[in-house]
């Protein structure tokens, strides 16, 4: 079953703070993982995060590797995931 987005407004920022390049990147990952979100999430209750699911992403770029966490819970309807917050780091 594939999910529709939604980006809270601290996962909006999250977002905005980071690279374009970054951003652009989890974004992608962020969109392929809805298409398919029972595959690769474990249940995380991540203080001061809110609870929900976390969502893990690694890859390259431009000779760096990345590590990212995207914080996520279903809409009641069980039609999108909803984004509470999402971070990155070189690892």
């Amino acid at each position: 079953m594939s999910y529709q987005v939604q980006l809270s407004a601290q996962a909006d920022e999250d977002l905005s703070s980071l690279d374009i390049s970054i951003r652009t990147a989890i974004l992608q990952r962020l969109l392929q993982f809805a298409k398919s979100p029972s595959e690769g999430r474990s249940t995380a209750t991540l203080a001061p995060y809110p609870s929900g699911q976390l969502v893990q992403f690694s890859f390259s770029l431009e000779g760096a590797q990345y590590w990212a966490g995207v914080v996520f819970q279903y809409s009641q309807d069980e039609q999108s995931l909803i984004v509470n917050r999402v971070f990155a780091e070189i690892v």
